[in-house]
C-alpha cells in the first residue's frame, strides 16, 4: 500500500521502528554523509554541512539522511532554531577500543563536547569516541 501523506510524527515512529529493529544499520545509514554541491547547499530547506576541516568559504559540503528528510519537510521560522529542519536524532557516545557505553564514560570524567575516550586516553594514543543513535525525535529549543 502506497502513504501518499506522512506527517513529521509518522516519519519519526518510522525511523524510531527501523532503529529498533537494526540500529547498527540504521545508525550507520543516518551519520553516512555524502559530498554535494552549493546547488544542494543553497536549497531552501534541506539541511547541508560542511566537510569536515572546511570552512562555509571552501565550498565543500556534505549531506545526510536526515537533512535530506528535513529538507522535505521544511524549516523551523523564528526564535533559536530557524532555519532548523523539526527531525533530530538523539545521540549517546561509546568507545569501540574499550566497550565503554555513556554511563562508563561519564564514570570515567568524559564530558559532552569531549570526543576522546577518558579510559583509553592513557594508553599513549587517543582513542576517539564514536557516537550511536538512541532514538529520533522532533527538534526544539
Amino acid at each position: 500500500m502506497i502513504h501518499e501523506q506522512r506527517s513529521i510524527d509518522d516519519t519519526i515512529a518510522f525511523l524510531n521502528e527501523l532503529l529498533a529493529i537494526d540500529e547498527p544499520a540504521i545508525s550507520a545509514l543516518v551519520k553516512t554523509r555524502a559530498p554535494c554541491g552549493t546547488g544542494l547547499a543553497d536549497h531552501a530547506s534541506v539541511q547541508v554541512g560542511f566537510q569536515p576541516g572546511t570552512t562555509k568559504s571552501d565550498g565543500l559540503w556534505e549531506v545526510g539522511l536526515l537533512g535530506v528528510l528535513n529538507g522535505l519537510f521544511g524549516t523551523i521560522e523564528g526564535g533559536k532554531l530557524d532555519g532548523w529542519g523539526p527531525l533530530c536524532a538523539d545521540v549517546e557516545p561509546y568507545c569501540t577500543h574499550c566497550a565503554a557505553d555513556a554511563d562508563r564514560l561519564e564514570a570515567g570524567g568524559w564530558k559532552p563536547g569531549n570526543e576522546v575516550c577518558p579510559l583509553c586516553n592513557d594508553e599513549g594514543s587517543p582513542v576517539f569516541l564514536q557516537w550511536k543513535i538512541t532514538g529520533f525525535r522532533r527538534t526544539e529549543g
